[in-house]
């Protein structure tokens, strides 16, 4: 076995044995580093994916939650499909009512509201794309770094060193919980941990990944319990 860091030198986990138990001996050792999640318990979440994909719709999801009567879900969460594009996180047209809305209808019902993002990505199509090439992670040579294939488009990544991206994300954040969800479903993660050229380009990848995280995790405010 070989491993290295970027960067320096830190520290190294090797286990062997059964799956659940390293990942319980490992997240033990990352609490005191990293301190325990937020989550006080697990939640039981209906999730649109697994049975919609994206082909979701405020009236589609209205009449779902109206079916799941008083069956135990702690959440109910919309996800892809809902946005304009990968970057422009605003309702598009299968949701009149806004999202805000969709929240409501779902709080209504006792549950806490949940939301597919994909923060630290971004599409060509996006009006976010158009308007801030300069928040675009780039390669050596000046390029936009790919982070992949999907939607029938590239998908780009946001530098999580930039003060533009870091102020759009923590607005991202609070606009989500202003809508009234209380719940987020973040995807598309692995974006903020890219090689590339960043702004800070003397920051490691990890930690302008975790620089990302710790923002969207600030600004998204108080515990879900």
């Amino acid at each position: 076995m070989t491993g290295w860091y970027e960067a320096g030198n830190g520290e190294w986990f090797v286990g062997c044995g059964e799956e659940t138990d390293l990942f319980e001996q490992y997240a033990g050792l990352l609490k005191p580093r990293f301190r325990s999640g937020r989550a006080q318990k697990s939640l039981r979440v209906w999730c649109s994916w697994y049975s919609l994909y994206t082909d979701i719709n405020e009236t589609r999801l209205h009449k779902i939650l109206h079916e799941l009567g008083d069956l135990p879900f702690d959440v109910f969460q919309v996800d892809d499909g809902w946005q304009m594009a990968i970057g422009d996180w605003e309702p598009n047209a299968k949701f009149p009512a806004g999202m805000d809305g969709m929240a409501g209808q779902i709080r209504a019902t006792g549950r806490k509201a949940g939301l597919w993002l994909a923060p630290l990505l971004v599409v060509p199509s996006s009006s976010l794309y158009r308007q801030h090439p300069d928040w675009l992670l780039r390669d050596g040579n000046g390029r936009p770094v790919s982070a992949g294939f999907n939607w029938g488009e590239r998908l780009y990544a946001l530098d999580t060193t930039h003060p533009g991206v870091l102020d759009w994300l923590a607005a991202l954040m609070q606009k989500v919980r202003g809508w009234g969800y209380d719940y987020a479903k973040l995807d598309f993660l692995y974006a903020g941990a890219l090689p590339g050229k960043r702004h800070l380009d003397e920051m490691p990848r990890e930690a302008a990944y975790r620089n990302g995280l710790k923002v969207l995790r600030k600004r998204w405010g108080r515990p879900i319990s």
